[in-house]
């Protein structure tokens, strides 16, 4: 009798068989489900989203979380913060920058909240820049991806720049729109191609930067996908979510349903992948995007994604799936304003089990996770620190609307609300995850 048959007979026959041809030990295997059944194995790296549409709750911080702390960012006439487009918190610094019209800054504070300096300065001299497009953390040095033309300035944690390395050697017509430091001399960038119109197109590809002579210079390409041919033009869709978790580069773009991940061997492998199943958009529809979005947004996919030791934290596009999306007044830069539809779901992902779930609103118009805590602010993180810490950040308006709320305030957030204004700067919360 073979084994695919044995597997579709009683448990007594099993049992029987064990006895009869493979003695006690089989048959302690079997009754106590030590023996690991193929057919019902599940690959853990595998994000099941299409199984969990429809299946939506709210989920407490406390599950995940051991303590939250709040840091008021000190406010004088000479440190007013507008806009805070990144955060990041490591080594006891809170670094971010914004580029609000155009007018790039990066300011540095300790873990109280006090302003230290500056990481240089707009402008078109050897320690200033343009525009930045994203920092990065490795031990005492503070990375910043600069454009115009793009470079890589290394700084201190203490503030001196360390050195300016151009990464500017890449095809006419092409852009380095991410790079992140990844091990000794070498960095991974995503790259889109410029149209003549000022578009992104289609150009599916990571690349592998070296460090040599001062300048970086392409290494190697990873491909994500293979299209036909490239896109007339397109979105920043095509443009890759880049973010480092421990000594990897995690890479994903929308056109794809993988989460590929770079280390020190310098190959790209698969770390996760999701399962849309009948909510994957095609390449060529995704293509199509700025046509076809607000007439019939059916599919799923992510906007964004952010790693823990234990967790994947994902913000969800979901379209008409979206169970509590609403409309809001998106303000631009110029003055205009115009009516936009929030389709969001936020989803947490537990890489020890496999398990997705999907979030639902603790407040209305809130994403995140109730903060049962405190009855603070909802809690969704902007960064996840090296040290599995949530941060992010919210404007003393904001929070004094969550205060104004809370029955029994605790100490510590009624000390904050005793001593902010509406018009300081943002407070940065930090959630312990344990």
């Amino acid at each position: 009798m073979s084994k695919q048959l044995l597997i579709l007979q009683t448990r007594n026959s099993i049992v029987y068989y064990a006895k009869m041809r493979l003695g006690s030990l089989l048959l302690i295997c079997i009754l106590t489900g030590s023996c690991k059944k193929s057919n019902i194995a599940t690959d853990i790296s595998v994000i099941p989203v299409v199984n969990m549409v429809g299946k939506y709750e709210v989920l407490n911080i406390s599950e995940y979380a051991s303590s939250i702390s709040y840091i008021p960012l000190e406010t004088t006439e000479h440190v007013l913060i507008r806009e805070i487009e990144h955060i990041r918190y490591e080594r006891e610094k809170i670094i971010f920058y914004n580029n609000v019209q155009f007018n790039s800054s990066c300011m540095v504070f300790n873990s109280e909240g006090r302003y230290l300096y500056n990481l240089g300065k707009k402008g078109q001299g050897p320690e200033e820049y343009l525009h930045i497009i994203n920092i990065s953390t490795i031990n005492d040095s503070i990375f910043l991806h600069t454009t115009r033309p793009a470079k890589i300035r290394i700084y201190h944690s203490d503030g001196h720049l360390i050195d300016v390395i151009p990464a500017d050697s890449v095809p006419d017509g092409y852009i380095l729109y991410n790079i992140w430091f990844l091990t000794s001399h070498f960095y991974l960038a995503d790259v889109v191609k410029m149209s003549v119109r000022n578009s992104i197109s289609s150009y599916p590809r990571a690349i592998l930067l070296k460090e040599e002579n001062k300048r970086l210079t392409p290494y190697t390409e990873y491909p994500y996908v293979y299209l036909e041919k490239e896109a007339p033009g397109f979105s920043s869709y095509e443009a890759a979510t880049m973010y480092r978790f421990n000594d990897q580069i995690r890479a994903y773009k929308a056109i794809n349903d993988t989460i590929f991940t770079v280390g020190a061997d310098l190959e790209m492998k698969k770390a996760f992948v999701f399962d849309f199943g009948k909510y994957r958009a095609s390449t060529k529809w995704m293509f199509e995007i700025p046509a076809t979005t607000n007439r019939n947004p059916i599919y799923i996919w992510p906007l964004n994604i952010m790693e823990s030791s234990n967790y994947l934290f994902i913000e969800f596009f979901f379209g008409i799936h979206a169970p509590e999306r609403f409309e809001y007044i998106k303000k631009f830069s110029d003055g205009y304003e115009s009516i936009w539809t929030d389709y969001r779901v936020f989803g947490l992902f537990d890489k020890r089990t496999g398990k997705l779930k999907l979030m639902n609103q603790p407040v209305k118009k809130k994403m995140g996770f109730k903060n049962d805590l405190d009855c603070g602010p909802v809690i969704w993180p902007s960064y996840i620190s090296t040290n599995d810490e949530l941060v992010s950040f919210i404007q003393p308006e904001e929070f004094m609307e969550y205060y104004d709320n809370i029955a029994n305030p605790s100490a510590e957030l009624m000390e904050i609300a005793n001593k902010i204004e509406l018009d300081d700067n943002p407070i940065v919360i930090i959630t312990k995850l344990k």
